[in-house]
């Protein structure tokens, strides 16, 4: 990961994975701006506590791809997909930290 917005849970990560195309060689993807990070909210001792990830530069974090468009649902709205995309890196979530 590059960088990391608390506030705004928000993250800057170059993907470790290189992609393949026929005839080329493996190159790196694009870094990913503004990739959304999830947190947890949960109950503790009968008191509803919401926890944000602490991520670190150069921490190696889980991406997952929504299967479908997800820019038009971000703000909490049910929304039909404005965009055919699907399983795209446009579309990760960071879930966690594998590794720091």
């Amino acid at each position: 990961m590059e960088s990391y917005d608390q506030s705004r849970r928000r993250a800057t990560v170059q993907p470790l994975i290189m992609q393949k195309v026929m005839g080329k060689p493996p190159t790196p993807h694009a870094v990913m701006t503004d990739v959304p990070v999830m947190f947890q909210r949960f109950e503790v001792d009968g008191v509803e506590k919401e926890y944000i990830p602490i991520l670190k530069t150069g921490d190696v974090v889980l991406l997952v791809c929504s299967e479908r468009a997800m820019d038009q649902s971000l703000n909490g709205a049910m929304a039909f997909p404005d965009s055919r995309r699907r399983h795209s890196l446009t579309d990760a979530v960071v879930v966690g930290v594998i590794t720091s």
